[in-house]
């Protein structure tokens, strides 16, 4: 069976992706007990770790 590289590197980009995705969430409250941080700069963090991914993946998908 032969391999499509670019479908494979892009499926293994999207899994990293999506495995990033929930660490960061599961880590804000390691980041509000640990570090000290407010519930807000927490959400911000995943918020930032969430939306570009969220945004362009529509962008690619309509490539």
């Amino acid at each position: 069976m032969p391999w499509n590289k670019p479908v494979v590197l892009l499926s293994a980009g999207h899994a990293c992706v999506d495995v990033y995705q929930g660490a960061v969430a599961a880590l804000a409250p390691f980041f509000v007990a640990e570090r000290a941080s407010s519930y807000a700069a927490a959400s911000g963090v995943v918020l930032a770790a969430s939306l570009p991914p969220s945004v362009a993946q529509p962008l690619f998908g309509a490539r």
